[in-house]
């Protein structure tokens, strides 16, 4: 039988949709250095291909039409889609929404206040602030301090994250360090955060309770313990500045800053001096 030249056409043109679907995939796999990974994608691109033309010689001694060898040659396709952890059209239009979701994210009424211990005192700095999304996802939300003062500026008395955000209300994880939020609530969201030679204690570990505290200075190597404590002792209150981040788990989103400013002046002093009059000792680690 004679080919069919629309037939013909047809399984060329999703011969170079495959190559392209596999070579994103071989790109991808390339950039990230998986060698076994790229073999194995190669493989991938070669099965649909080979399947595409076995069933175009297998028409020619058949009267399919050409309208059913480009119906075939589509699900072949989509299957490819579904199938492959990137791809040039499902990964791009998924991350595309992703991104326009997480650049529309609104952050605002940003606060910070000091944290304080079970006693009342004060030991860290909380960071306070609203986000709406405009549509519904996973997203993952973070927020970093970083003091002006430049003494401070260690990761000693520079500040740390303290477990996990409080999200008000409540935001259900998914257990790979997002949060499924719904598009048009207004979360408030909390963040700790401890001085780096401050630990306390999340939950009862030996003879520490919940919410004790201790100091870890002497287990840093080549320390000017001396040098520090005067540091801490006489050194003046900072401001610190500080940046909201969104993002996903998509490798092709981009982590966007969604608020960015200064919170009011803290003194690492008054904080290493809370934990002195709580009979804070080392921490032993």
């Amino acid at each position: 039988m004679k080919p069919s030249r629309p037939r013909l056409w047809a399984g060329l043109g999703f011969t170079l949709l495959f190559a392209l679907q596999g070579l994103y995939l071989i790109g991808f796999s390339l950039k990230e250095g998986a060698g076994l990974f790229t073999l194995m994608a190669l493989s991938v691109v070669a099965g649909p291909i080979a399947l595409l033309w076995l069933i175009y010689a297998g028409l020619q001694r058949s009267a399919l039409g050409a309208w059913k060898y480009l119906a075939t040659g589509a699900l072949i396709a989509l299957a490819f889609e579904l199938l492959l952890p990137v791809s040039p059209i499902s990964t791009t239009l998924l991350s595309t929404f992703e991104q326009r979701a997480v650049d529309a994210a609104q952050a605002g009424n940003v606060t910070s206040a000091p944290l304080l211990s079970k006693r009342g005192h004060p030991i860290g700095i909380r960071l306070a602030f609203d986000l709406r999304f405009p549509r519904d996802g996973a997203y993952a939300v973070s927020a970093t301090l970083w003091p002006e003062e430049a003494r401070y500026q260690s990761h000693l008395l520079g500040m740390s994250h303290l477990g996990g955000i409080a999200i008000t209300p409540e935001a259900p994880p998914d257990g790979e360090g997002r949060h499924r939020f719904r598009a048009g609530t207004r979360y408030r969201m909390e963040v700790d955060f401890l001085p780096g030679f401050l630990y306390v204690a999340e939950h009862d570990q030996g003879t520490r309770r919940a919410g004790d505290l201790c100091l870890h200075l002497r287990g840093t190597p080549q320390l000017d313990l001396a040098g520090l404590e005067a540091s801490l002792r006489d050194g003046p209150a900072t401001r610190y500045r500080y940046e909201v981040s969104i993002g996903t788990a998509s490798y092709f989103v981009r982590t966007r800053v969604a608020a960015a400013g200064q919170t009011a002046a803290f003194r690492p002093g008054d904080i290493h001096a809370s934990a002195l009059r709580e009979g804070a000792g080392d921490c032993g680690f």
